[in-house]
């Protein structure tokens, strides 16, 4: 992660968290099939002014990596949409590093979020269309996009229920 461009250094952390047993550990996850990636962004729109946190972990909780990131952007237009895909960015990022790193060439990689939009708009397919770089936010989505074509191993994708309120 010497080498990595300032906007991911931002998404990831100046620091990140992941040494040569860690990106090993991830990079083996990966192959298994047994890599659970989360994240999630908060948006306060008095300050306006948004983060993000991520996390790595194993199928049994261990959690391998984390990290969060501030949400960049005009502060007219930043939302908690953005923060999400900022999340996502810096998960898919690592992920490619480690792939290239340890000549990851196969497997699966599970990833939860909360926001349905980000889920849609970056993980279904879609016909390019000029009106696509009119929406808030599609650097970012596009951006994803680009990051997924370059990985070895698929994305899944799935939902979580975000903000819960009950007795479980």
């Amino acid at each position: 992660f010497v080498d990595t461009p300032e906007f991911y250094q931002r998404l990831i952390g100046l620091n990140p968290p992941i040494d040569d047993y860690i990106g090993f550990k991830i990079a083996t996850g990966m192959e298994l099939e047994t890599l659970i990636t989360c994240s999630d962004g908060s948006y306060d729109p008095v300050l306006q002014t948004g983060s993000h946190g991520w996390i790595i972990s194993e199928t049994d909780r261990n959690v391998l990596a984390q990290g969060a990131g501030p949400t960049d952007g005009n502060p007219s237009t930043l939302s908690s949409y953005r923060a999400e895909l900022g999340g996502l960015l810096a998960i898919l990022y690592t992920i490619y590093r480690i792939c290239q790193h340890y000549q990851v060439t196969s497997g699966k990689v599970s990833y939860y979020c909360d926001n349905k939009g980000v889920l849609s708009n970056v993980f279904s397919p879609r016909t390019p269309s000029i009106s696509q770089f009119l929406h808030t936010d599609s650097d970012l989505v596009m951006e994803a996009r680009h990051l997924i074509t370059l990985l070895p191993v698929t994305i899944l994708s799935g939902w979580v229920k975000g903000h819960y309120t009950g007795d479980n």
